[in-house]
């Protein structure tokens, strides 16, 4: 459940509450649909290690409770607000840590940034256990990439002699630590380095995966990623060959096949986002909103764009109503090749 979901469930069941005590429907007439609710709401809280603030189990606790305390209207109203006030203000605070977190600049690393992005899809619509877990796996995806982009055998050498197999991200960036931040006047920032290294390496790999261990799995994450892109300096450092001279060309080709096997919703979605990139004073950039829920088929399509490299986020903005927009630039190649084939946009492209 994301906290947009989570809010409106909370909205549901207070209105809910307010209703049956202000001369509303019947308790027998709702009184399962609220005890159902309010199940579902203390096992997510219970989930996130956050407290269940509603004291009744069912529509009868809180018609004795009225009865005795309140009788007025208003009164009824203004203990409801008051009890479920504490528990929205801190998925606010929450949610604000975590869009903050999570709305940095993109560092320039392609497969860094492209992991990022799809953390940030993982997280916001994860519901279960498993979900959660693989947060903790892209986490490991962008501290691999980060280590590949940052690592140099030629200036960073490992604290042990080992050299570093090519997803060795720990060996890798406790080299870069040691090299970029040496002597006695760096030492705490070796240490608070290392401490958030440690931190997402640790929840990473735990069996039991919450929305709390996730966001901070992310959190560490990407406190490495900020903390390397201020201080590597890469216009000094010499780029390493890439690992595989021909991923690039095998990225493209994987895309290229995909385009043959659209779905017509994905076709499009794909056609739109296609015009308003040739429509932007040749920036290529196209924009793609969502309103939260599980991954569907054209937010899927987006996240394999984004994983071989056709398309670059740039930001993204969120909305009082809980959409997010999330901007993204076509690479010229992807750009180009629509433009040589209008087919695969559909057999009548210039159509409205």
């Amino acid at each position: 459940m994301t906290n947009e979901e989570l809010v409106a469930e909370l909205d549901a069941l207070r209105s809910l509450m307010i209703a049956v005590a202000t001369g509303g429907p019947r308790i027998d007439s709702v009184n399962e649909d609220y005890r159902r609710r309010k199940r579902d709401l203390s096992s997510e809280l219970s989930e996130r290690g956050m407290r269940d603030p509603i004291p009744y189990g069912d529509l009868w606790e809180w018609y004795g409770k009225w009865s005795a305390d309140f009788p007025t209207y208003q009164e009824r109203r203004s203990h409801i607000t008051q009890l479920f006030k504490p528990l929205l203000e801190e998925l606010t605070r929450a949610r604000t840590v975590r869009v903050s977190a999570m709305g940095s600049e993109p560092t320039g690393w392609e497969r860094v940034d492209r992991a990022v992005e799809k953390a940030r899809f993982q997280l916001d619509r994860a519901s279960d256990e498993e979900d959660f877990q693989q947060v903790g796996l892209l986490c490991r995806e962008i501290l691999i990439s980060l280590a590949q982009a940052v690592y140099n055998p030629n200036v960073h050498k490992t604290t042990d002699g080992v050299a570093p197999s090519s997803t060795d991200a720990n060996r890798m960036l406790e080299a870069c630590v040691q090299t970029e931040l040496p002597g006695g006047t760096n030492e705490a920032a070796r240490k608070h380095a290392r401490a958030s290294l440690a931190l997402a390496n640790d929840l990473q790999h735990r069996r039991t995966a919450t929305r709390r261990n996730a966001a901070l799995c992310i959190e560490a994450t990407f406190s490495v990623v900020n903390l390397f892109a201020i201080l590597t300096d890469r216009s000094e450092i010499p780029a390493p060959a890439p690992l595989h001279s021909d991923a690039e060309t095998e990225a493209q080709d994987r895309v290229i096949d995909n385009l043959g096997a659209l779905s017509k919703e994905q076709r499009l979605a794909l056609r739109s986002s296609f015009r308003a990139a040739g429509g932007g004073s040749g920036s290529l950039v196209f924009a793609w909103t969502v309103t939260g829920g599980g991954l569907d088929p054209l937010e899927i399509f987006l996240m394999f764009l984004l994983d071989n490299d056709a398309i670059t986020y740039i930001r993204e903005d969120r909305s009082r109503e809980g959409e997010v927009t999330r901007w993204y630039r076509f690479k010229p190649w992807l750009f180009e090749y629509l433009t040589d084939h209008a087919e695969v946009l559909g057999d009548d492209p210039d159509a409205t």
